[in-house]
């Protein structure tokens, strides 16, 4: 609901609404101002340090993995990097990813990740 449809709606009931009911209506808006305040004045929630639902570009994966951009998009073509496909663009999940390079280091014994997964 937008803002104007609220406005629209709380006029509508202002001229609707049967004199006998006007206390409870006073009471219901006040208690939502009450919501509302408390809303606006709380922090901002803490993003979820989860990786599950971060969901990153090629160009990030290879930041973070110190590969290239074209060696990203060339394993996950290849099926062997995990990834989403949103419309045209691809993504990737943090934790399935992080699986799936510890997995291949091990396979193939290559570097740090292939110690860390033994």
């Amino acid at each position: 609901m937008t803002l104007e449809e609220l406005r629209r709606a709380l006029e509508q009931a202002e001229r609707d609404l049967p004199r006998a009911e006007l206390a409870d209506a006073i009471g219901a808006c006040a208690a939502t101002q009450a919501r509302l305040h408390a809303r606006l004045t709380a922090p901002p929630a803490a993003p979820s340090s989860s990786p599950v639902g971060e969901w990153v570009t090629a160009a990030e994966v290879a930041r973070r993995f110190s590969l290239s951009v074209s060696t990203i998009n060339e394993l996950s073509r290849l099926g062997r990097l995990p990834h989403r496909m949103f419309g045209r663009y691809r993504r990737f999940s943090l934790a399935e990813l992080t699986a799936a390079l510890d997995s291949e280091c091990a396979e193939h014994g290559i570097g740090d990740r292939a110690e860390k997964a033994a």
